[in-house]
């Protein structure tokens, strides 16, 4: 799994999907661009065949309670 810690109040995600079925994760915090998540990866029939939209939050790793939370006051999908 990747990460995208950000201290940010909000975020834009996106996902590219390119011919042939090569597809890389990134986010936003600003509008200075994107920042990619993770390695880009070949879709396969059968394996991936779309992406489901969720968001969750995650403790860090170094997390000494074990929990966390996120507020998300909305989420858009869009084109």
């Amino acid at each position: 799994m990747s990460e995208c810690p950000s201290e940010a109040p909000s975020a834009r995600l996106r996902a590219t999907v390119e011919d042939g079925g090569r597809v890389q994760f990134a986010y936003a915090t600003d509008d200075t661009g994107f920042e990619s998540i993770g390695e880009p990866f070949q879709a396969q029939q059968g394996r991936w065949i779309g992406a489901k939209i969720g968001l969750f939050v995650a403790p860090s790793p170094d997390s000494a309670v074990g929990d966390g939370y996120c507020d998300f006051e909305y989420f858009e999908v869009s084109d």
